[in-house]
């Protein structure tokens, strides 16, 4: 049997409807191209999906940014008429974080529950339209903090996926800012150090992935294991500024919204 080719594995991707740039419906409600030129395209990112009509339900869906060169998948939220992408998911707690370079650059972990998206989907994201980062954070005790980052852009590869972004947004509850003291680091793991000091390896000494810069690292480190509900006093734990004083994240999220 024949591979697929590039026109028929387009087609499987995009049953879609209605149809749209020329495509034409066929008996089984998806959208059939005159030619690939002219076949409809994916949504951009879950926004686009929700305005269009085709994505209602929170869940896993597939999109194609316009920077991307291949489509893939994102897990979507909608909640109180607000669509997120999902870029770290920690509710199970059971997910090991202190994964390798190339895990953190493709991503890992299901995207129906606890993951990572992956760095180079993160990049494809941010350089494709305009975006707001956020990190929420839950305690033990059911208290919700949050912190928002405007024009949240994270860089290619070449660029160790360093990042830049805009002015902050507190929310009444302060989570404390932890990015934008480290805004230009490259992105480190244990197994790919660069943190930019030689005499330490920050994601090795945190147990987890992250844009460590210096000898001190970063003064968060929410990729960290899960140890208590309140602060050990190691390293290798997770934790987010010390606005949180000794407490802990009990679950944490960090999503895309755009601006």
């Amino acid at each position: 049997m024949e591979p697929a080719s590039e026109e028929e594995v387009h087609l499987e991707l995009i049953k879609i409807k209605p149809c749209t740039n020329y495509g034409v419906s066929s008996t089984d409600e998806r959208c059939d191209c005159l030619t690939l030129a002219d076949c409809p395209t994916l949504a951009r990112d879950c926004t686009d999906g929700y305005n269009k009509g085709w994505f209602r339900e929170s869940g896993v869906y597939t999109i194609q940014p316009v920077m991307a060169p291949a489509p893939f998948q994102v897990h979507c939220s909608m909640m109180d008429s607000q669509v997120r992408t999902f870029v770290v998911r920690r509710e199970e707690r059971q997910l090991d974080f202190n994964r390798t370079w190339e895990e953190y650059r493709d991503g890992f972990g299901s995207l129906a529950a606890d993951h990572w998206l992956g760095l180079d989907k993160l990049y494809l994201l941010t350089s494709s339209r305009a975006y707001e980062l956020r990190f929420r954070v839950r305690l033990e005790n059911g208290s919700v903090y949050y912190h928002f980052y405007k024009d949240f852009v994270v860089r290619d590869q070449s660029a160790g996926y360093s990042f830049i972004l805009g002015i902050t947004d507190d929310m009444d509850r302060e989570l404390g800012d932890c990015l934008t003291p480290l805004m230009g680091a490259s992105f480190s793991t244990y197994d790919n150090d660069s943190d930019g000091d030689d005499t330490t390896n920050c994601a090795q000494r945190h147990g987890a992935g992250w844009w460590f810069l210096g000898a001190n690292c970063s003064s968060c480190n929410p990729l960290g294991p899960f140890m208590n509900d309140t602060r050990l006093g190691v390293e290798a734990e997770a934790f987010w500024t010390d606005k949180m004083g000794d407490m802990v994240p009990f679950t944490l999220y960090g999503y895309l919204v755009p601006l």
